[in-house]
């Protein structure tokens, strides 16, 4: 999340002190000579109201691509939370809703916590809707 801190001029030229990432930092950076000061926070420069603007704008827009990032985060776990990892023919066994198979690699064996008698074997995922 990024804020700014504070606005001050000193003669034709005007200073924000902003709390942000990296990436904020990186996108100033070349425009308005921005740096990190010595507690951690960007100081921007500018020149005239424009400047002035598209810094705020920054701010603003870092702050709406880090709320995207966290509800792209949030439906993508919500979306995925109610699913698991099963033998195929488990699966269709029991006659359970499940998606596409594949055949089990050592990766899938760690990501996915299955037996080590799994390797080689169809699996699939398995939806409890």
């Amino acid at each position: 999340m990024a804020t700014i801190i504070s606005k001050h001029k000193s003669g034709s030229r005007g200073y924000y002190v902003i709390s942000g990432n990296d990436e904020l930092l990186d996108s100033l950076d070349s425009i308005y000579m921005a740096k990190r000061n010595s507690n951690g926070d960007i100081e921007a420069s500018f020149n005239n109201k424009r400047h002035a603007a598209e810094i705020e704008s920054a701010v603003e827009g870092a702050n709406k691509q880090s709320a995207l990032k966290n509800s792209e985060s949030q439906d993508y776990k919500s979306r995925f939370k109610n699913r698991y990892v099963e033998l195929l023919t488990v699966a269709k066994r029991d006659g359970l809703s499940h998606g596409a198979a594949w055949i089990a690699s050592e990766r899938d064996i760690d990501v996915h916590q299955l037996d080590p008698w799994v390797g080689g074997e169809f699996v699939c995922y398995v939806y409890s809707d």
